[in-house]
């Protein structure tokens, strides 16, 4: 089932708690793709009533779900995200998009990595966090937790593009969570802005991404990671062509 409500300015928490009923009724449904862009009035209230509905469907093996620009939701609309995911134990495929959704904190990604844990049968995942600058480390530790038990995840796309507070710490938690995932064979990493990030956490990343042995795609950008140098870049690609000999695509992207 596909619906799009992009800039449906007047969709509020009543509606997306009606829509979170209605699902209710389709326990045999199998994909959802809801595009929520810019639909403003969204907020936690709406997001628990939805995902009460969303629980219920204990079949479904593709999930996208578009929050881009729903600044109204915080940490307590992923909690409750959260709770209805953890039932679905069929995902295969998930998508969830919180672009500028700028009330989003450490703990709302506590309570994603959370629930991603428990979707071991998860083959591909993207994840775009863009923008939710009162993110730190620490949620960047807290979602990467979510990955260590994802034995069958084979394709991953992680955007944090504009996260000022990440650092190279939050790259190294990232790399010692994905040493567990396997089976990965194709990975999109984005960090642009993110200034803090040295060349020590290029390298850290590059320690964990080096023993997933399936790997055949890489990408990764550091445009506008001040902090970061050619040297880094360099070392981390050293790392990759000496350990990953399946590796067929590489691109590893810094600049100002």
């Amino acid at each position: 089932m596909k619906l799009n409500f992009q800039g449906c300015a007047k969709l509020d928490d009543v509606g997306l708690q009606g829509l979170g009923q209605s699902l209710k009724d389709l326990v045999a449904l199998e994909n959802l793709d809801i595009n929520f862009k810019r639909c403003t009035q969204i907020g936690d209230d709406g997001v628990d009533g939805f995902s009460q509905g969303l629980a219920t469907l204990k079949c479904l093996q593709n999930l996208d779900l578009n929050f881009y620009n729903c600044n109204k939701i915080t940490d307590n609309g992923l909690e409750s995200l959260s709770q209805g995911l953890k039932n679905l134990s069929c995902l295969q495929n998930i998508n969830l998009t919180f672009y500028e959704c700028f009330n989003i904190t450490d703990t709302g990604l506590q309570s994603i990595g959370q629930a991603l844990e428990t979707l071991i049968s998860l083959q591909s995942m993207y994840l775009n966090f863009e923008w939710c600058q009162k993110v730190t480390d620490v949620g960047l530790h807290n979602l990467s937790q979510g990955l260590r038990n994802l034995k069958s995840l084979e394709n991953l796309v992680l955007i944090v593009n504009g996260w000022k507070k990440l650092t190279s710490a939050g790259l190294k938690h990232l790399g010692e969570a994905l040493e567990t995932c396997l089976s990965l064979q194709s990975i999109h990493l984005d960090f642009f802005l993110s200034k803090r990030i040295k060349d020590d956490g290029l390298v850290s990343l590059g320690q964990g991404l080096k023993t997933l042995t399936s790997f055949t795609s890489i990408t990764i950008n550091f445009l506008g990671c001040d902090g970061a140098t050619d040297d880094g870049v360099n070392e981390l690609k050293q790392i990759l062509l000496e350990h990953l000999p399946g590796l067929k695509n590489m691109h590893i992207e810094l600049g100002s």
